[in-house]
């Protein structure tokens, strides 16, 4: 009889650090799809320009959808800047969701196999869609997860890149 036990034992101990193994690594490829970014970074991050984008958030002008999916996941609306003539600078990509409560201002970096900020920036450039005024910028929409941390710690906003975009909202 204690044979059968240990036997059931170690059986199930196996199957359980198989299982462990299945979910980290599925978990892994779920994480790969994503690039990750602070939430609440201004546009200007050297401090010297406090009122450099000033983005006016109406609430009134609020229509056509909530933002949320099926999944679990959020919609977000990302935008780059008009580009200014002559300038091939880089520039913030502005980031927020329906209601407003995630928002931030995505930045390129040094580094660009860590950044996900180019690979936005392609996507927006391919399938994106003009602002409302002719020279404006262009934008898309994404879906999302958005962690929400302790207060010692920034929020984090989760951009899908490999599913494709989300269909254009209302908002």
């Amino acid at each position: 009889r204690i044979r059968v036990e240990t036997l059931a034992e170690e059986y199930n101990m196996q199957a359980a650090t198989a299982a462990k193994a299945e979910i980290s690594k599925e978990h892994e490829e779920e994480l790969n799809k994503y690039t990750h970014c602070f939430l609440n970074v201004p546009a200007d991050k050297s401090g010297t320009k406090p009122h450099q984008a000033l983005i006016n958030f109406n609430k009134k002008n609020q229509s056509g959808g909530s933002g949320k999916n099926v999944d679990g996941r959020e919609i977000v609306k990302i935008q780059m800047a008009a580009a200014i003539p002559g300038m091939l600078e880089k520039t913030p990509m502005l980031l927020y969701n329906f209601d407003r409560t995630a928002k931030t201002f995505i930045h390129p970096l040094q580094d660009v196999e860590t950044s996900g900020y180019d690979k936005i920036r392609d996507l927006i450039i391919k399938d994106g869609v003009k602002g409302a005024i002719s020279d404006g910028g262009t934008k898309a929409y994404f879906y999302c997860r958005i962690t929400r941390r302790d207060v010692t710690e920034k929020d984090i906003v989760s951009v899908d890149i490999t599913s494709g975009l989300a269909p254009p909202q209302r908002w």
